[in-house]
């Protein structure tokens, strides 16, 4: 059952982008000295073990994206040692979430400098409604509006026997626990 998942999951994904990069992105080689507002901008979502993550890295991989996790937003944040960063190593270190606000300056910051320009993915973002608002108002102000969002709808028996079978989260949550 995980493997035929895994493969729909994999063809509808990249049937979506092959078809919106039709639409959206000009030729690969053609260079352009300012954003083009034809680049492929596009959010995966799903539930933790979805596959967001093995998603992501197969449209970068396939379709030259670049990409940004939420997680490794937070670990560029802190490892850049700037003052947001620094906020944010405090609140991991003490085992708080990362608050709407704060996530929504680093994003608009991943959009502004990384993102700009390019055909790009974002991985686990936005996680509430508030982060939803906020990075919509953030492409409308780049002038950058999303044009793909891709959920990923995997059976939650599917999601137990993925995320019980990695090798940390299992020995720390027995599969009696999970289900």
């Amino acid at each position: 059952m995980w493997s035929r998942a895994s493969r729909c999951s994999s063809r509808l994904t990249a049937l979506c982008v092959r078809r919106c990069k039709k639409i959206c992105v000009k030729p690969r080689g053609v260079a352009s000295a300012t954003p083009t507002s034809k680049n492929l901008r596009m959010i995966i979502f799903g539930p933790p073990g979805s596959g967001k993550g093995t998603q992501t890295e197969k449209i970068e991989r396939d379709y030259g994206l670049i990409s940004a996790s939420t997680g490794n937003v937070l670990r560029q944040a802190i490892a850049d040692g700037t003052p947001l960063g620094l906020q944010v190593k405090e609140i991991l270190a003490r085992g708080d979430l990362v608050s709407d606000p704060i996530m929504l300056r680093l994003v608009q910051d991943l959009v502004q400098k990384k993102f700009k320009g390019h055909d790009w993915i974002l991985d686990g973002f936005p996680r509430t409604m508030i982060q939803a608002a906020g990075l919509d108002s953030i492409l409308a102000q780049e002038g950058q509006p999303l044009n793909l969002a891709l959920m990923l709808d995997v059976p939650d028996d599917i999601i137990v026997d993925r995320i019980s079978s990695t090798p940390p989260l299992s020995c720390l949550f027995p599969l009696q626990f999970l289900r």
